[in-house]
């Protein structure tokens, strides 16, 4: 087999690495064997018959495997290698140039001379670029050839990782992470990704781990693909596996959240969500049904707002719209969204039912309305004693004319001497009255005396304010009043009266104990129930400046005197007895209270014209007792006797006119 050659002491000269092809292969000279790759006379040149393939280890070291076809005829390969800082390339040029890693016969175990060789170079660094020249030797002529092949690589960077591609309507973004390169390579393709450097067109090549492809040429509905590389682009090295993704454009999304918040008899507002990506919306509206397109119909609006108001439309008239999105072009994109409202019918406003007169404790118009068509100017409710007044607007017709409501004066909150042991209902509240004019509450519940003082001035009750605890004297008539203590029966109720033995006490009254029930008890712990009371009776209908005039009160004429009291008419003819009842019992101008006047209230009006207004001049009762105490006489006033107007009478059998009075 022989042995192997010597890989220095002779020095050739040889052209610098290039690209160049090599050349086709002729017979040599016995003495110069072939070269790889072909006819070689003097230099070194690349060959397809000899490649360089990198690739990258775990620990960040490199491998070279160098592939070849032995030169023909000769009997060894002699590989050197060159190491490079870069940018430098060089490859060597001599048998003595570089560091010699491979010397071997072809034909070494048994491999056939003229099939592929390999070697792989190990141990390398990634900042390095290594380049390779291998010479044909022939040990029968001990002879090299005249020239060489050389190849240079680099260890590729480690890969990249976590492709992420995604897209708007005209344009891709990616991101990934670097791999331990500076650079990074991209290529795009169309349907399927690269999956070589040479393929697809290349769109990237820089240091950044993010890149946006908005090239113009891109087209909505093409799948692109991308192929990522780690790139080290000072010894021209690329990763051994690459990232692939694809991706389509976004496209336009269309309208979105139709609504319309507020139609009228002519007009329609429209809100909704301008589409993803648009950069305006366009509406078009069709009376009756949806348009079938963007001509079907009249454009009404094409404008970067959500918001549209429809005006100038017909009453009681079905409109139906649909809204485009429409890009930067002017060109209408996607689907449609599409909707349909109708505009109300013309109203002229009427009155309804609430115009009547309305009871003084109503305090809503209930189930009665203020308009029968149209919409009330004003809901407000009248108050009592009072009217209010309303307009019923139309819908693009004509307005009522004045709508009016009216509500009766409020009851008054009072009990008379005459309503002793009743109850009656004032302003919606259930009162219970006792023989000195008071009225009272309902059960307020229990509790101490200071929080019962509290609740009762501050009550609102019947129409009026004004309550307090009853005295213990006011609270002890109620025993044998079934009205007054609302069958409660063995109930205690405190009263405002302190208990006189001990401080801190108040006397409470038990209702259900008839004489016995009432004692003393702490009024800061111990809690009872509570019932207030109104003392107060309503004042006369008339002031003291009204003297001499007279006014209706309730739907009854009453006469002022200079006294602030207040007088009935003529009630007609009776004897004192008939009389004096006929006045207690009388219920006139909405009060009662009423009783005979005493001999000086009647006394005044015998000068006083509007005080015997409508009245005979003649004599009238008074329920003033006769002095002469053996007599059972009242007096009468004589209202024609302008002198000596009264005397005395029999209650029984003698008949007077009678007028009552109102007041102190």
């Amino acid at each position: 087999m022989g042995s192997s050659p010597s890989s220095s002491g002779k020095s050739y000269s040889s052209s610098s690495y290039s690209s160049s092809s090599p050349s086709t292969y002729e017979p040599a000279a016995a003495s110069s064997p072939p070269a790889i790759g072909g006819k070689t006379t003097s230099g070194g040149s690349t060959s397809e018959s000899f490649k360089v393939t990198a690739t990258r280890n775990p620990d960040g070291t490199g491998n070279i495997t160098l592939t070849w076809v032995p030169g023909y005829l000769s009997t060894h390969t002699i590989i050197r290698r060159l190491d490079n800082v870069p940018p430098a390339s060089l490859a060597p040029q001599t048998l003595d140039d570089g560091v010699l890693i491979y010397n071997e016969r072809n034909d070494k175990d048994g491999q056939d001379p003229t099939d592929i060789h390999m070697h792989t170079d190990t141990g390398l660094t990634e900042d390095k670029i290594y380049c390779y020249s291998a010479w044909a030797y022939d040990e029968r002529t001990n002879a090299y050839s005249n020239g060489f092949v050389l190849a240079c690589g680099g260890v590729p960077p480690s890969d990249p990782a976590n492709l992420s591609v995604s897209s708007t309507m005209d344009s891709f973004d990616l991101s990934w992470t670097k791999g331990s390169s500076t650079n990074s390579v991209i290529r795009r393709g169309v349907g399927s990704a690269p999956t070589s450097i040479d393929e697809g067109v290349a769109v990237y090549n820089n240091t950044a781990s993010s890149f946006t492809d908005n090239d113009s040429t891109l087209e909505s509905g093409v799948t692109y693909c991308y192929s990522v590389w780690a790139y080290n682009p000072v010894t021209s090295a690329l990763s051994t596996n690459y990232l692939q993704g694809c991706g389509t454009l976004v496209d336009m999304g269309s309208p979105t959240g139709l609504t319309f918040p507020t139609v009228a008899y002519n007009s329609i507002i429209l809100n909704w969500v301008r589409g993803d990506y648009a950069t305006n919306t366009a509406i078009i509206r069709k009376q009756g049904s949806i348009p079938e397109s963007s001509e079907d119909g009249v454009l009404i609006y094409n404008d970067s707002g959500n918001a549209f108001i429809d005006t100038l439309l017909s009453a009681d008239t079905e409109y139906c719209y649909a809204l485009y999105s429409v890009d930067g072009e002017g060109v209408y994109r996607g689907v449609p969204t599409t909707g349909c409202e109708t505009t109300l019918p013309v109203v002229n406003g009427v009155c309804g039912t609430a115009v009547r007169n309305f009871a003084s404790g109503d305090t809503s118009y209930g189930s009665y309305t203020q308009c029968s068509s149209g919409t009330p100017s004003s809901t407000a409710f009248p108050a009592p004693g009072s009217s209010t007044t309303w307009i019923c607007q139309g819908v693009g017709g004509t307005n009522s004319g004045n709508c009016t409501a009216t509500r009766d004066a409020a009851a008054e909150a009072t009990c008379y001497p005459v309503d002793y042991n009743t109850s009656k209902v004032i302003n919606g509240n259930t009162v219970w009255c006792d023989n000195n004019g008071g009225m009272w509450t309902d059960s307020r519940g229990s509790m101490n005396v200071s929080n019962g003082t509290t609740h009762c001035s501050s009550l609102n009750y019947a129409g009026t304010t004004g309550w307090a605890l009853p005295t213990v004297t006011q609270l002890n008539q109620c025993w044998n009043t079934v009205n007054c203590r609302m069958a409660q029966a063995s109930v205690a109720f405190w009263s405002a009266t302190a208990y006189p033995d001990w401080a801190g006490m108040n006397w409470y009254v038990n209702l259900g104990q008839n004489g016995a029930g009432y004692n003393g008890a702490d009024f800061t712990t111990q809690s009872f129930n509570i019932r207030c009371r109104h003392s107060s009776l309503p004042p006369a209908a008339c002031s003291v400046a009204e003297y001499n005039t007279s006014k209706v009160v309730n739907g009854d004429t009453v006469w002022c005197d200079g006294n602030g009291g207040m007088w009935t008419n003529d009630r007609g003819s009776m004897n004192w007895d008939t009389a004096n009842a006929h006045c207690s019992g009388l219920a006139y101008a909405g009060r009662y209270g009423w009783s005979l006047p005493s001999r000086t209230s009647l006394t005044q009006c015998c000068n006083s014209t509007l005080c015997r207004t409508s009245s005979n001049k003649t004599a009238y009762w008074t329920n003033t007792t006769f002095t002469d105490p053996n007599m059972v006489l009242k007096y009468y006033v004589n209202l024609s006797d302008t002198g000596a107007c009264y005397n005395g009478a029999n209650t029984t059998n003698v008949s007077y006119r009678v007028r009552c009075r109102l007041g102190q």
